[in-house]
């Protein structure tokens, strides 16, 4: 936890960028939900608890830097199982399905209370950041 927030914390001063890697992490968490009818879907809680509060961590240090390149289209994850959107690249249709999955994390039985709790609190803050910055 301590290295990601010291690399949250040198991408929201400027002064090296690693929201690549940050956006990167948000969609491995949020975009590869197993198929429902496989019995990995029914077993992701571990991972979710694992992955959910980095990104959070993410989220909360260097949110709006993130949004910003989200605005900007700056970076190109391609296409996962839950995205398959005409744009391979960083959108804001790609952040708001992101915050859309921290809503259905929060309400998964797989994850544990305080991971659905994280969850909820990364949704939160996503629509604290998009409403603190214009998009152009």
């Amino acid at each position: 936890m301590n290295f990601i927030a010291f690399l949250a914390l040198l991408t929201k001063e400027n002064i090296s960028n690693w929201s690549d890697f940050a956006l990167h992490e948000f969609r491995n968490t949020l975009e590869n939900e197993p198929d429902p009818r496989s019995r990995a879907y029914h077993q992701q809680g571990p991972a979710l608890d694992l992955r959910i509060p980095y990104v959070l961590l993410w989220l909360s240090v260097a949110g709006e830097k993130l949004f910003s390149c989200v605005v900007k289209g700056v970076g190109t994850l391609g296409e996962s199982r839950l995205w398959k959107g005409q744009l391979r690249e960083v959108c804001v249709e790609r952040w708001q399905l992101w915050k859309r999955r921290f809503g259905e994390i929060s309400r998964l039985d797989q994850a544990s209370e305080e991971t659905g709790e994280l969850a909820r609190k990364a949704e939160y803050l996503m629509g604290i950041v998009e409403g603190g910055m214009m998009i152009e």
